[in-house]
């Protein structure tokens, strides 16, 4: 059972306003001074709160009151209402005042305020503002502890408290009230699940319109994140009626609804069955069609360079001859408007990119390098020897006070560049595809680099599969494996993989390995055999940053979850030294190799990045990581951690677009759900020196003869052979295609 404890807050050591949380110093008669934790943003010190919470035992700083629920205790004394006015709360009221105010009304005082301010002018020194004044500053105290007291009531935790009163201030209540599903739409970390948690403390109706209305978002945001850009009207109602047992009779005049007041879009299939969109991947979808058929049509400059003379040069500069369909495709840079070039490891298409760097700055033309992650453009920097950004700073994503976070450059300030390169387009989702396309101006080159055959993106749409599948942009398929991917097993048993054929081993002189083992405690125990001991060893790198444990599920023995702990544990155990910090159900160590999992443009980190926890300030709550890649220090307040992760085991979705000298991946019967072939391929072609697989003959036949990719509902490739007839039709009667954008 939780225990109550009052106490006079005699200091605040910290406080994080945007979550709520503080560590503050109190005392009272019965335990003396304590040191209290927890989230309410109104604490102040110098007043008396009842806490509500545990004691606990922290390894550093000793017994600690963790509480979930704080209430001021309004004093009855007149030294207490001295001290409480006093406080700071109040404008323009210090001891001197304090004290004449209570000498005048006595143990009346913070009644006569709450009930009578106009006889505060009964105080000498105090006029109508400042009575006025005191008055707004005590209403605002008490509402602020109704509002609280109501929150807490909800059964939410401290941090949700915080968020909800820093959002809605003293008007909390009232919003809640009415309705508690606008809080998962307009506060960050207050989802649907939450917010129909509160409706049934207020014993909302199970059937009200706005649960109904906030459902069938939930359901159109849930299947965005597993890649959909839209839903059929009837698995849109099957699925919601699911989700908040109502029948789909009912939800479906609610739909009626939001699609008559455009709150959501929709579109028919070609059966006349109403497919229903999020606005915003609506628009996407229907504009990334129509600019990039614009893009294909539009009129450029004509070019004069000698493209034999170039080629010829970077031939020279390579010290070798390029193969026939890679001087296609440097050619075809010029030739075309907007290109693909596609192809495996080893297929040549980062020497295709130089080659088309040479070409294209011999012709003249101006060109930036970008790809969706900080890991990819890093690489293709290195790679390239130019600048290369990810596509959110390319597009000079900023925060603005009037929209939030925007993109910088758009239809009315486009990007000044006459061709763009962009690499690693299967990680590429609809809506940033959607932002680029709008920063181009007509006549810009668009050359799209990527490997159709990994796996999609983490965001909504499947965009490089569906503009190659269109037939409407140019495409150079490179299958040759050139060069150095010859003699590479990694190389080779990727496109053995592809081709759905079994990979093969050469014995202890290759780079691929086999470890036939199906038991996943024995599987857990041989990871953790290799990292720690057997490859640095044998191949002299560090366990740490040079190998990376992928998985195809966060959780299982075998999962991302369970190894972060047993890797962790083995390679960055706990010690004296070592300052831990727990934040929710995340811990962190000095020392951990950790992930960041969002793109945060204010820290100049983004998602994916790897990094290792170098200080951690218990009493603050800050966390320092520095990341490898740039060696430099970044601080992340308490609240931030969220953005990051353990990272001795991560993900295959979040290794894209990343190259490590050594994986290791296991692969079980157990992830029978995510054995596919494309899930294989992306994993094996993170590896650069080195790829050792785990786990038994029968899970790697599945994977590998599992071709069948989890479909995405999305229009995009229809849309774009539609738009380009109707273009094409204009070009033959007109002899031209004007390079007009269209907008949506």
């Amino acid at each position: 059972m939780p225990e109550q404890l009052t106490g006079l807050v005699t200091k605040i050591a910290f406080h994080n306003p945007e979550t709520g949380f503080l560590v503050l110093r109190a005392e009272n008669e019965s335990e003396g001074e304590f040191v209290a934790v927890g989230n309410s943003p109104l604490l102040t010190e110098g007043n008396t709160y009842t806490f509500l919470g545990e004691w606990v035992d922290h390894p550093r700083f000793g017994p600690q009151f963790k509480f979930t629920q704080a209430e001021l205790q309004l004093p009855a004394s007149t030294e207490g209402i001295v001290n409480y006015l006093a406080s700071g709360l109040f404008p323009g009221v210090g001891m001197a005042t304090a004290k004449r105010l209570v000498g005048v009304f006595g143990e009346e005082t913070l009644k006569v305020i709450a009930e009578e301010p106009h006889r505060l002018e009964e105080v000498p020194g105090i006029g109508p503002a400042k009575a006025k004044a005191i008055a707004e500053a005590y209403s605002s105290q008490v509402q602020g502890e109704e509002a609280f007291l109501f929150l807490y009531g909800l059964g939410l935790s401290g941090g949700l408290v915080a968020k909800l009163y820093n959002h809605y201030g003293d008007s909390v209540q009232e919003v809640i009230s009415v309705n508690p599903y606008r809080a998962a739409e307009e506060v960050e970390g207050i989802g649907f699940k939450t917010a129909d948690k509160i409706a049934a403390h207020l014993g909302l109706p199970s059937d009200s319109p706005e649960r109904l209305r906030a459902g069938l978002f939930y359901t159109l945001e849930r299947a965005a994140e597993e890649g959909h850009l839209y839903l059929p009207e009837s698995e849109l109602l099957s699925t919601c009626s699911d989700l908040l047992g109502v029948e789909p009779e009912r939800l479906a005049t609610v739909l009626a609804d939001l699609a008559q007041e455009f709150s959501l879009a929709y579109d028919y299939d070609d059966a006349g069955e109403s497919l229903y969109y999020l606005p915003s991947l609506y628009f996407a979808e229907r504009g990334s069609a129509g600019r990039l058929v614009s893009l294909l049509f539009a009129k450029s400059d004509p070019v004069s360079v000698d493209v034999a003379r170039v080629v010829g040069d970077f031939e020279a500069e390579l010290g070798f001859p390029l193969a026939p369909e890679q001087t296609q495709a440097i050619k075809a840079s010029l030739d075309e408007k907007v290109l693909i070039i596609t192809g495996g490891p080893g297929t040549g298409k980062t020497t295709i990119i130089r080659g088309i760097i040479q070409l294209l700055e011999g012709a003249g033309l101006q060109l930036a390098l970008a790809a969706p992650t900080g890991r990819a453009s890093k690489r293709l920097e290195e790679t390239c020897y130019r600048e290369a950004k990810t596509i959110h700073r390319l597009l000079e994503y900023a925060y603005t006070e009037q929209e939030g976070m925007v993109f910088g450059r758009n239809e009315d300030n486009p990007l000044t560049v006459d061709a763009l390169i962009v690499d690693e387009v299967s990680m590429l989702d609809l809506p940033l595809f959607y932002s680029l396309l709008k920063a181009l101006k007509p006549g810009t080159r668009l050359i799209l680099v990527g490997d159709e055959d990994q796996l999609p993106s983490v965001g909504p749409g499947n965009v490089l599969r569906d503009l190659i599948a269109s037939k409407v942009v140019p495409v150079v398929k490179l299958n040759k494996i050139f060069r150095q991917g010859e003699t590479s097993q990694i190389v080779v048993n990727a496109h053995r993989i592809n081709q759905g054929l079994l990979p093969e081993t050469k014995g202890r002189g290759g780079d691929f390995f086999h470890l036939r083992e199906a038991d996943p405690r024995r599987v857990e125990a041989l990871i953790k055999e290799l990292v720690t001991e057997r490859i640095p060893k044998t191949y002299q790198v560090d366990a740490t940053t040079d190998i990376q444990v992928l998985s195809p599920m966060r959780r299982g023995i075998a999962g991302v979850d369970n190894l972060n702990n047993v890797l962790r544990d083995a390679l960055n155990p706990p010690g004296p030294l070592k300052a831990e910090l727990t934040v929710g159900s995340k811990s962190f160590r000095t020392g951990d190799k950790v992930m960041q999992t969002k793109n945060n443009y204010q820290k100049n980190v983004f998602n994916g990045d790897i990094g290792r926890i170098t200080a951690i300030n218990r009493e603050s709550g800050e966390v320092v990581v520095t990341f490898a890649d740039q060696q430099r220090e970044v601080v992340y307040i308490r609240s931030e951690t969220e953005e990051l992760t353990l990272a001795y085991c991560i993900s295959v979705h979040k290794s894209q677009g990343s190259e490590y000298p050594v994986v290791i991946f296991p692969l079980l019967t157990q992830h029978y759900v995510m054995l596919q072939r494309n899930l294989l391929y992306t994993a094996i072609t993170r590896g650069r020196d080195l790829v050792i697989l785990i786990g038994p003959d029968k899970a790697l036949s599945l994977a590998v003869n599992n071709n069948r990719t989890v479909g995405r509902n999305s229009r995009l490739q229809k849309l774009l052979a539609k738009k380009a007839r109707k273009w094409r039709v204009v070009a033959e009667e007109t002899g031209m295609a004007q390079p007009t954008l269209t907008s949506y």
